[in-house]
């Protein structure tokens, strides 16, 4: 068998290891496979059980780079391995579908602490149908593949696409920007918890909001729509009121 050990006199890098297990069936030749690399692990310095692990990891992660195969998700399903075999804990993994889906929930009425104020206080009925809108009109627009691929493959480019679909549709440019607001929002929330590095949402411009303000609909008139509306219609109605400051709604 082969494999590779750190090499101690040259940090960051490795050595190619060959040994034979000297067994005649499978079971037993991966049993004594194990223990030489675990030992040889030792002898490198990578003297923890734990630490053994992560290098064993590391040099799997090494042999699919080698073979072209090394994607964002495998990268972070690796790294998810190392973290765990390192003994800090379960790395959480998220779909985009499921990362959407978790920070809506949080985000219901119900879930508001009494008497919080600003991120503990909850959001009203109102703003959480319009950001449920908002969302949902993102998951529909978004293949398959990638609502249910790691959310580290959602790119600036995917959520401009979705933006300008909306534009091209009919909506506003304040409406238009006000859905990547809200996306923007609970990207954000995911990079304060350390799921994502950076915010895809924050390189997209704003567009240009250049019409003639005219009030339509008073914050009442909406409610009273909504409280009318079938439940289906409650988030698009919600959605389209940001288009109440312009002409062309």
């Amino acid at each position: 068998m082969s494999f590779r050990t750190p090499d101690p006199q040259k940090p960051g890098k490795f050595t190619q290891r060959t040994r034979s297990t000297k067994q005649e069936t499978k079971t037993e030749a991966h049993k004594a496979a194990v223990a030489i690399v675990e030992a040889a692990m030792g002898e490198a310095g990578a003297g923890t059980a734990n630490a053994r692990k992560v290098y064993a990891i590391l040099s799997e992660a090494a042999k699919i780079a080698e073979a072209g195969k090394l994607t964002v998700a495998v990268g972070r399903e690796l790294l998810g391995r190392m973290i765990e075999a390192a003994g800090s804990g379960e790395f959480k993994r998220y779909t985009v579908r499921g990362w959407f889906a978790e920070w809506l929930d949080s985000k219901r009425p119900e879930v508001a602490k009494p008497g919080g104020k600003g991120a503990t206080r909850g959001f009203s009925r109102a703003t959480f149908l319009r950001y449920r809108g908002v969302i949902g009109q993102l998951l529909e627009d978004l293949p398959p593949e990638k609502l249910d691929g790691d959310l580290l493959t959602l790119t600036a480019d995917d959520l401009r696409r979705w933006r300008d679909g909306l534009r091209a549709g009919g909506r506003s440019a304040a409406t238009c920007n006000d859905a990547v607001k809200t996306v923007r929002t609970a990207l954000a929330t995911a990079r304060r918890k350390g799921i994502l590095l950076a915010n895809v949402a924050e390189v997209l411009e704003t567009l240009r909001e250049n019409e003639t303000v005219r009030a339509v609909f008073a914050p009442e008139d909406v409610a009273r729509l909504i409280e009318a509306a079938p439940e289906d219609w409650q988030g698009a109605i919600l959605l389209a009121w940001p288009c109440r400051f312009t002409q062309t709604c």
